[in-house]
């Protein structure tokens, strides 16, 4: 049975770490690597940022 539920809190790092893998597997090849490394290397800021912006 799927539970539907509003994100967590908890759910901040979890939620970005898919976003930078779909990213990384959908783009390779298409966008600058340099740019996808961008992203992974802000990874840390960005779940900063989220937390702060959270709620």
């Amino acid at each position: 049975m799927i539970k539907i539920r509003y994100a967590e809190l908890e759910d901040i790092e979890n939620m970005i770490d898919v976003n930078l893998k779909t990213w990384r597997t959908t783009y390779t090849g298409i966008v600058n690597v340099d740019f996808l490394w961008k992203l992974e290397t802000e990874r840390d800021d960005r779940v900063k940022r989220s937390k702060d912006n959270f709620g």
